[in-house]
C-alpha cells in the first residue's frame, strides 16, 4: 500500500499539480540565492556601523566580521579588503547599482554594493557572493565548481545574459536580474529533485516492509526454520541493492564525492565509493546470520550425512573457494588505487580527517577484512566439521586447494601468488590451532584468532600499498623522463609566432633599430617589456638584433652574425609548428628548453630591414604548473622528483647527470643498464631504483631514487593492523558493555591476559599520544622559524633593490629581474607588496594578472606588520584546496623607514610537514606494534604460568571421590597458592572425617526413604485385601448362605492384589539390583528400530517412526537405552484416553555432537503442578506406576553425559527427548 500511495504521490505531485521539476530546481536556487543576499546585507549593515563607528583612517578601523568577503573603495581606490585570496578590480565592479553578477576569468560572482556617506567621506562598499569558479580537476584540465550553498546540483552553465524564458532567470528580492541557469545538464533534475512527500512516503514504505520482512525473519528463527529465513534475508536485501542501484539512490540525493562515480567506479554493482560500502555491510550482515544459523539448517546435516569421498571433494572445493576471496580481497584493495584516479590511499596519512575519501578507503579495508574473516572462518569450520572423523585430511585438502590457486595464478596473470600464499599459511596456522572453535566462546585464544587475521588481512593491504608505491614511483620517474625530454611548450611556440608578427612591423623597433646610442640594448630592453608576454617571465629571454646585413649591434665580439645563427639552429630538425620558431634540445647545445625566434624587421615594401633572435631558455627552479598558468602549486609527486638522481646516456655515455648525486659510473652495473627491465619494471642495484626511458636522437635518461626502506612498508603494515586491532577492541568493548563480561563466559585465564594487555596498552598508547603532540608542536614550530629565517635572509638580499626602486633609483622591470634571480637560486616563490599592501612585484606575475592570487597581502598580515609594528608573521592560507604557510617580513632601509613587505609562500609546507611527522608516527607505530605483537605472546604465556596452579587445583577437585580417598597437594611457597593448597589439604582431612558420618546418614537415610516407600506401596493393596476378607468372615460367621460367584469376584480381587503387591517387589528389587550403567558404542538408530517393531503390530494405536537408515554411533549403555525407550514408547500409549486412538512420532535426529531422541503422543499432558516432579522417584501420573521408569531413564541418560527433557501441553499431548553423545 505504501508503494502505491509514494506511486501515486509521484505522479501526482511530480508531473500533475505540482511544479515541473526544472521549476522546482530554479524556484531553490532564487530562494537560496534571495538567503545570501540577505545575509550579504546583513554583513553591509555590520560594515556600515563598523565605518560609523570608525575614529581612524587606520585599515584594522575597517575590520568587521562577515560571512562574505567585502571591500571598501573610496574615490575609487581600495582602502580596505577583507579576503586575501580574489580582490576585485574596481574597473570591473565600479557603477550605479545595488546588486549584479560580475564575470572573471576565475570564476562567477554576486555584487551587492552600497554607499556609506560618513561625514565629508563617501565610500563604497562591495560584499561578493560566490556562485562558480574555475579549478584544476584531477589533472583533467579546468573544471567549473560551483557554490553548494547555492546550487545543490551543478548546472549546465551560469550566464549573465538573460534567458529567452524567463522562468530560467535569477533576480534579487527587488527584481534585478541576476543570472540565468541552464538547467539541462543530464538528468540529474529529475532524478533529484523528487518532491519532499513522496520521498517521506518512500522511506516509510522502506520501514514498513523491513519491519514485516524481519518479523518473518524472527517468527522463522523461533520456528526452527533457518533456511527459509535466511532465504527471506538474502532476498530482502538483494531486491534492495539492485532498487538502489537502478534508481541511483542516494547519489540523486547527494552531490557527495562518496557517491560520485567519478571519484570511484568498479561495476555496475559497485559504481561509487558508498555503493561498494553498502555491498561489504550487507554482505557482513548475511555472513553473520549464515554464521550463526547454518549449523541449524537442514543443508548443514545433508552434508554432515554424505560420504565420506563427497565430503572430501567438498572440502577442497571449499578451501579453493576460501583462496579466492584472499584474491577477491586483495583486488577490491588494488581498485581502491586504480579505479579512483590515486585519490584514495590505504598508505600511513596523518590528515585522513581533511580527506574524506581516504577514510572511506579505511572504511573498506575494514569491511572487507571484517568479510575475509568470517567468510574464512564458515569455510573452514565446515572444512573441519566435514572431516571431524579424520582429522588429517585438512592438510591434503589445503595442499590440493593451493596447488589448484597457483595453477589459476600461472594461467591467468591477474590473479596474485604472494597472497595465495599468504592466504595459505594463514588457513595452516587455523587448522594447526584450531582457533575458529573459539569463536563461540570467548577466550584468550579467541583474541588472538582475531589479531591473527588482523595480521593477514594487514598483510595483504600492505602488499598492495607497497605493490601501487613502485607502480607509482615508476610512472613518476616515467613523467620526470618524460619532461625531461618534452619537446614543445605549445603554449610558449604559439605566443612566440603571434610576438613575431607584431616584432616584424612594429615602428618603435625599426626606429631604435637606427639609433647611435646603444640600439641594441633599446630594442632588447623595449621588446621585453612591451611586447612579450608575461607568459615569458618563466623564461630566460635574450634579444639579438642585426642590421639588415647580418651583422651583431651587441657591443662585443662574441655574437656570432645572423647567418651564423641560421645555420646552427634555423634547421629543419629544429622546425615547429611555427615557421619562425626553433626549439633546440641538444644536450652539446643545451641541456633544457631552448626556443630560437628568427625574425626579419620588413618595411613597407617587405624588404628586412634588420633582424631580430629571440632567444628563450627555460628558467631552473619553477613547478611545471606555473608554467601553464596556474598557482605554483607544489604537488607530492612533485616533491618526490625532487629526492631523484638522473643520468642522461648518448650512445652508451653518459652525457648529464643530475639531482641528488647517484654515482652511475661506479653503481650501476652495465647489465643492468642494458637489460630490457629497466625500461619495462625498472631494476634494484645498491640500494636504489633504477627506471630508463629512450627520447629521440638515441638518447636515453636513466632516474634513479632510493628504494622503499623496511621501516617504511613495516610502517605502513603497523598502521593498517592498528586499524583493526582498533576496531576489534572496540567491538569488544561494546559487546562487554551491552551484555556484560558475564554473557561473554571469559575464563580466569583470558582475563588475566586481558587485564596484563590493557595494563600495557594503556600506558603505551598515552605516551605515544603525547609524544605525537609533543613532536608535532615541535616540528611545527621549527618549521615556521625555518620559514621566517630563510624569509629574512631573503629580505637582506632583496632590501637594496627595494630601496633603490623606492627611490626612483631603479625600474619596476630591473626589480622584477632581481627577484627573479634570488627566486631561481633560492627556489622559493617571492612578492614584494608596498606600504598600501599592493603587488610591486613578484617572479610569479602571471598567477596574480591571471587572478589565481590577489594582487593584494593577506589583510591579517597588513594589519599585523603596518598597524601592530610586528617585524615578521608567518600564517596559514589556502588557494582552492591547498592549504599552505605564508611568511611576511618588513622591508626596512638602513636608515629605519619602511620600504614594503615581503612575502614567500611555503607551499610544499604541508607535504613536508606530513612527510615529516608521518615519519615519526610510523617510527612509533612500528614501536607500537612491536610491543603490541610481543605482549599478546609474553601475556599468554604469563597468564598460563599463573593459572598452573589454579588448573592443578582444578583437576584434584575433579577427582575427588567419596568412595576413594583424595591425596593432598604440596607447595613450597607461602604466597596465595601456598594458602590456597593449605585450606585444600585441610579440607580433605575434614572431609574424609565427614565422609563416613555421610555414609552412615546416608544409609539409614536411604533405608528410611526406601522402607517408607515400600511400605506405603504394600498398604495400598492391603487395604482393599483386609476388608474382602473381614466381608467374607462376617458372612461364614453369620452362616449367610455365600453366593459362590461374589466369592469367585472376592477371590479374583485378592489375588489381583497379591499380584500387585508382587509386581511392586519385583520392581523395587530391579532397582536394588541394577547395575552402573555401561559406556559402550552402539547403532542407535538400530536399536530403536528393534524396540518400536514391538509395538508395531498394535492395532489400537498409530506409531510413525522418523529414523536414518544410516547407522547412528552414539556412547551409552544400549540394554538399559532400549528399556528407556520401551518404557516412553508405554507411557506415551498409556497416557492417551480411551475415547482417542492413540498417535505417536518416534523421531531420531543426528546433531553436530550428539544424537536427539523424541517422542510426541496425543495423551492428556501432564499438569503444570505435576510437571517438576515428573522424574522423582516415587512419582508416578499412573494409578498402578511404581515412580521409577522415568528416574531410571535420567539416571541412564545423566550417566551417558546425555540430558532429557519433555514439553507438554495439557489435553494435547507430550513430548519428550533424551540426548546421547555420538561416538567421534
Amino acid at each position: 500500500m505504501c508503494f502505491g500511495i509514494a506511486a501515486f504521490l509521484y505522479v501526482v505531485v511530480g508531473n500533475g499539480i505540482g511544479k515541473t521539476f526544472e521549476e522546482k530546481y530554479l524556484f531553490d536556487v532564487q530562494n537560496k540565492v534571495n538567503q545570501a543576499i540577505k545575509q550579504s546585507d546583513s554583513d553591509l549593515d555590520k560594515v556600515y556601523t563598523t565605518l560609523n563607528n570608525a575614529k581612524s583612517n587606520r585599515f584594522s578601523a575597517f575590520k568587521t566580521t562577515t560571512v562574505y568577503p567585502y571591500f571598501v573603495f573610496r574615490n575609487g581606490k581600495i582602502i580596505f579588503w577583507s579576503d586575501y585570496q580574489f580582490v576585485p578590480d574596481y574597473t570591473f565592479i565600479k557603477g550605479n547599482y545595488s546588486s549584479k553578477t560580475l564575470e572573471l576569468e576565475t570564476g562567477k560572482f554576486i555584487l551587492n554594493r552600497r554607499l556609506v556617506t560618513v561625514g565629508a567621506n563617501t565610500f563604497e562598499v562591495f560584499s561578493m557572493i560566490n556562485l562558480s569558479y574555475s579549478k584544476e580537476y584531477r589533472g583533467k584540465g579546468q573544471k567549473t565548481v560551483f557554490n553548494e550553498s547555492v546550487f545543490k546540483v551543478d548546472p549546465k552553465e551560469v550566464s549573465i545574459v538573460p534567458a529567452s524564458n524567463v522562468q530560467l532567470n535569477i533576480y534579487t528580492p527587488s527584481k534585478t536580474f541576476l543570472f540565468s541557469v541552464l538547467s539541462d545538464k543530464s538528468d540529474n533534475f529529475q532524478h533529484f529533485i523528487i518532491p519532499e512527500v513522496v520521498i517521506i512516503a518512500g522511506l516509510l514504505c522502506l520501514l514498513f516492509t523491513v519491519i514485516y520482512l524481519f518479523t518473518w525473519i524472527w517468527y522463522f528463527n523461533n520456528s526452527r526454520q533457518y533456511s527459509v529465513a535466511f532465504f527471506i534475508l538474502v532476498a530482502f536485501f538483494l531486491f534492495l541493492r539492485i532498487a538502489m542501484l537502478f534508481f541511483s539512490i542516494p547519489s540523486i540525493f547527494s552531490e557527495s564525492e562518496l557517491f560520485n562515480s567519478e571519484c570511484f567506479n568498479v561495476s555496475i554493482f559497485s559504481p561509487s565509493l558508498g555503493d561498494l560500502i553498502l555491498n561489504l555491510i550487507v554482505i557482513v550482515i548475511i555472513l553473520f546470520y549464515l554464521i550463526n544459523y547454518f549449523y541449524k539448517m537442514s543443508v548443514y546435516l545433508w552434508l554432515m550425512n554424505l560420504q565420506k569421498p563427497i565430503k572430501r571433494i567438498i572440502s577442497v572445493v571449499l578451501l579453493i573457494g576460501s583462496f579466492g576471496l584472499s584474491q577477491l580481497m586483495y583486488g577490491v584493495l588494488l581498485d581502491i588505487y586504480q579505479k579512483s584516479n590515486n585519490e584514495l590511499s590505504l598508505a600511513l596519512n596523518i590528515d585522513i580527517w581533511e580527506k574524506p575519501l581516504v577514510f572511506y578507503s579505511l572504511l573498506i579495508y575494514v569491511l572487507i577484512s571484517l568479510t575475509y574473516f568470517l567468510t574464512c572462518h564458515f569455510f573452514i569450520i565446515l572444512v573441519i566439521k566435514l572431516n571431524r572423523q579424520n582429522t588429517k585430511w585438512v592438510y591434503p585438502s589445503l595442499l590440493l586447494a593451493f596447488v589448484f590457486a597457483s595453477l589459476i595464478c600461472i594461467i591467468f596473470s591477474d590473479f596474485n601468488l604472494i597472497v595465495f600464499g599468504i592466504h595459505g599459511i594463514y588457513v595452516f596456522v587455523l587448522f594447526f590451532t584450531s582457533f575458529p572453535h573459539y569463536l563461540y566462546t570467548f577466550r584468550y585464544q579467541t583474541s588472538i584468532y582475531f589479531f591473527s587475521a588482523a595480521l593477514v588481512c594487514a598483510g595483504i593491504g600492505n602488499y598492495v600499498v607497497s605493490q601501487q608505491n613502485v607502480e607509482e614511483d615508476f610512472i613518476q620517474k616515467k613523467q620526470f623522463a618524460k619532461r625531461y625530454f618534452d619537446e614543445n611548450d605549445e603554449k610558449a611556440e604559439f605566443l612566440l609566432s603571434k610576438a613575431s608578427l607584431v616584432i616584424s612591423r612594429d615602428s618603435t623597433v625599426m626606429s631604435l633599430l637606427k639609433s647611435d646610442f646603444l640600439p641594441k640594448e633599446q630594442v632588447e630592453n623595449y621588446i621585453k617589456h612591451n611586447l612579450l608576454d608575461s607568459y615569458f617571465s618563466y623564461y630566460d629571454v635574450s634579444v639579438f638584433v642585426f642590421d639588415y646585413t647580418g651583422k651583431s649591434l651587441d657591443n662585443t665580439d662574441e655574437i656570432e652574425n645572423y647567418e651564423t645563427f641560421e645555420k646552427i639552429f634555423k634547421l629543419p630538425k629544429y622546425q615547429t609548428k611555427n615557421a619562425s620558431v626553433y626549439f633546440v634540445n641538444d644536450l652539446e647545445v643545451y641541456s633544457g628548453k631552448q626556443y630560437f625566434n628568427f625574425i626579419p624587421l620588413l618595411n613597407k615594401e617587405d624588404l628586412a630591414t634588420g633582424y631580430v633572435i629571440l632567444d628563450l631558455k627555460k628558467k631552473k627552479g619553477f613547478a611545471e604548473s606555473s608554467i601553464d598558468g596556474e598557482s605554483p602549486i607544489i604537488s607530492g609527486d612533485k616533491l618526490k622528483a625532487n629526492n631523484y638522481s638522473f643520468a642522461i646516456y648518448e650512445n652508451g655515455k653518459i652525457v648529464k647527470t643530475g639531482g641528488e648525486g647517484f654515482n652511475y659510473e661506479s653503481k650501476l652495473s652495465k647489465e643492468a643498464l642494458l637489460g630490457k627491465e629497466i625500461i619495462q619494471e625498472g631494476v634494484e642495484e645498491n640500494g636504489y631504483k633504477h627506471v630508463g626511458f629512450i627520447g629521440k636522437n638515441g638518447r636515453a635518461i636513466v632516474v634513479s631514487s632510493e628504494t622503499q626502506s623496511i621501516t617504511s612498508i613495516y610502517a605502513n603494515f603497523s598502521f593498517l593492523f592498528l586499524i583493526l586491532v582498533f576496531t576489534i577492541i572496540v567491538v569488544i568493548f561494546f559487546y562487554a558493555l551491552r551484555y556484560g563480561f558475564s554473557k561473554m563466559n571469559i575464563n580466569i585465564a583470558s582475563k588475566i591476559q586481558i587485564y596484563l594487555n590493557i595494563a600495557f596498552l594503556l600506558p603505551l598508547i598515552l605516551v605515544v599520544s603525547i609524544t605525537l603532540s609533543i613532536i608535532g608542536t615541535k616540528f611545527s614550530e621549527s618549521q615556521e622559524n625555518s620559514y621566517l629565517n630563510q624569509t629574512e635572509s631573503i629580505g637582506i638580499n632583496l632590501m637594496p633593490a627595494v630601496d633603490r626602486y623606492v627611490q626612483g633609483k631603479m625600474s619596476k622591470q630591473f626589480l622584477s629581474d632581481t627577484i627573479n634571480s634570488i627566486a631561481v637560486s633560492t627556489k622559493k616563490y617571492i612578492s614584494v607588496f608596498d606600504t598600501r599592501g599592493q603587488l610591486l612585484a613578484s617572479n610569479k606575475p602571471l598567477s596574480f594578472e591571471q587572478g589565481f592570487i590577489a594582487s593584494y597581502i593577506n589583510p591579517i598580515a597588513y594589519t599585523q606588520l603596518m598597524e601592530e609594528k610586528e617585524k615578521k608573521v608567518i600564517l596559514d592560507e589556502a588557494i582552492g584546496d591547498l592549504s599552505f604557510k605564508t611568511s611576511y617580513l618588513e622591508l626596512k632601509s638602513n636608515e629605519g623607514k619602511l620600504l614594503g613587505i615581503v612575502c614567500i609562500p611555503f607551499y610544499d609546507s604541508k607535504t613536508y610537514f606530513t612527510k615529516e611527522v608521518s615519519a615519526v608516527i610510523g617510527s612509533l607505530l612500528n614501536t607500537f606494534t612491536t610491543i603490541f605483537l610481543v605482549l599478546l605472546w609474553f601475556s599468554y604465556l604469563a597468564s598460563n604460568l599463573l593459572v598452573v596452579p589454579l588448573q592443578m587445583i582444578t583437576n584434584k577437585l575433579r577427582k575427588i571421590d567419596l568412595s576413594k580417598p583424595s591425596e593432598p597437594l604440596s607447595w613450597r611457597s607461602d604466597d596465595e597458592i601456598g594458602v590456597l593448597v593449605k585450606a585444600y589439604n585441610e579440607m580433605l582431612v575434614k572431609l574424609e572425617e565427614s565422609k563416613v558420618a555421610l555414609t552412615d546418614a546416608n544409609k539409614q537415610s536411604a533405608w528410611q526413604q526406601m522402607a517408607k516407600q515400600v511400605a506405603h506401596e504394600i498398604k495400598n493393596p492391603l487395604t482393599p485385601m483386609k476388608l474382602s476378607l473381614q466381608l467374607l468372615l462376617r458372612k461364614i460367621s453369620r452362616g449367610t448362605e455365600l453366593d459362590m460367584s461374589q466369592v469367585k469376584d472376592q477371590i479374583e480381587s485378592l489375588t489381583g492384589q497379591i499380584d500387585n503387591l508382587s509386581y511392586i517387589a519385583t520392581s523395587f528389587s530391579d532397582f536394588a539390583r541394577l547395575p552402573i550403567p555401561k559406556s559402550e558404542i552402539f547403532d542407535f538408530a538400530h536399536e530403536t528400530k528393534k524396540v518400536v517393531n514391538l509395538f508395531k503390530d498394535d492395532t489400537l494405536q498409530h506409531i510413525r517412526m522418523i529414523v536414518p537408515e544410516k547407522p547412528v554411533k552414539v556412547v551409552g549403555d544400549r540394554q538399559l537405552t532400549g528399556n528407556i525407550i520401551k518404557n516412553l514408547i508405554m507411557n506415551a500409549i498409556q497416557s492417551v484416553p480411551e475415547n482417542r486412538i492413540a498417535a505417536v512420532i518416534i523421531g531420531v535426529n543426528v546433531g553436530l555432537e550428539a544424537v536427539t531422541f523424541s517422542i510426541e503422543d496425543n495423551g492428556i499432558g501432564i499438569p503444570e503442578a505435576n510437571q517438576g516432579k515428573i522424574f522423582m522417584l516415587d512419582y508416578s501420573t499412573k494409578v498402578q506406576g511404581s515412580g521409577v521408569g522415568l528416574a531410571l531413564a535420567k539416571w541412564v541418560v545423566d550417566n551417558a553425559k546425555g540430558s532429557i527433557w519433555f514439553e507438554t501441553v495439557e489435553n494435547e499431548g507430550t513430548k519428550f527427548f533424551f540426548t546421547l553423545p555420538l561416538a567421534i
